[in-house]
């Protein structure tokens, strides 16, 4: 079964950024915060292969299975995205995968499993190793934004200080949009959509929900993380619930005003999903 490590693998091979926090998250069966949208793909191949199938793909090198693609170009491509290496048409490796029949999604996965071979260069396993863990810092800070994740990337190579680079980077990264479910008797009733969060400072955030009846509604984020994760204070007959994040040995706060609300109601809140990504 394909693993998130590997999947992001492909995302440096064939898109040379990082994944992105939502497709990450299709591709490697956890589901897309909000929908659980997932793919049914579980072989590293199969998603190789999809992805190729995508119009980011068509968009950077043309139809990969068109009979007019151009496959050096591709290898030439590849070899920069994976290994940072600058070859051209009379290097041995790129002559060799052009002649080969072996398909585009296993030549990702061979040139992969090359670059993090004990027996080959090094220098190539450390650059590799160095792009995976910036790409999945990127999506593990809830991150989707394509062109930020090829400007996180664009600067790692096999020295480690570009990962630290690279990491302090996405910390000043706005995450990805948060959508707040609300439901109410089991139906969705609305929902706040677009909402950002800046973590690079500690602050305090608003946001209004209107209608929100705490005897039935309840707010949902997704499906990974619990309740018990969540520290809940509402300390005055307000309409403020105060949602309390422990970040870095500090604390965040994330402040969703409820209309209506009363200090005795329960605000039945259910799930989270990625706060933890969310707030770094």
């Amino acid at each position: 079964m394909a693993t998130k490590e590997d999947i992001a693998e492909i995302y440096v091979a064939t898109f040379n950024r990082a994944a992105d926090a939502d497709g990450l998250s299709y591709w490697d069966g956890t589901g897309m915060p909000g929908t659980g949208a997932k793919s049914s793909l579980t072989d590293i191949e199969d998603i190789a292969e999809a992805l190729l199938r995508s119009e980011e793909v068509k968009d950077m090198y043309g139809d990969p299975f068109s009979d007019g693609f151009d496959r050096e170009s591709f290898v030439i491509k590849l070899y920069d995205n994976i290994l940072n290496k600058k070859v051209d048409g009379t290097d041995d490796g790129v002559k060799y995968w052009v002649s080969s029949d072996v398909s585009n999604a296993k030549m990702i996965l061979a040139l992969l499993a090359g670059a993090k071979a004990d027996t080959g260069d090094p220098m190539d396993k450390a650059t590799l190793d160095n792009k995976l863990e910036v790409g999945l810092a990127f999506a593990d800070a809830g991150l989707n934004d394509v062109s930020k994740a090829k400007s996180v990337m664009s600067g790692v190579t096999f020295d480690d200080s570009s990962v630290s680079s690279a990491k302090a980077v996405i910390k000043t990264l706005s995450p990805t949009d948060m959508t707040i479910e609300i439901s109410g008797d089991g139906e969705t009733t609305a929902h706040v959509l677009a909402e950002k969060f800046d973590i690079s400072t500690d602050s305090t955030y608003s946001h209004t929900i209107v209608d929100f009846d705490t005897t039935k509604d309840k707010l949902y984020f997704g499906d990974d993380i619990t309740s018990k994760d969540i520290s809940i204070s509402n300390t005055s007959d307000d309409g403020q619930v105060d949602l309390i994040y422990a970040v870095d040995g500090g604390a965040k706060v994330i402040t969703i005003t409820l209309t209506g609300l009363s200090s005795s109601e329960d605000m039945g809140l259910t799930e989270s999903h990625g706060l933890d990504a969310i707030l770094g």
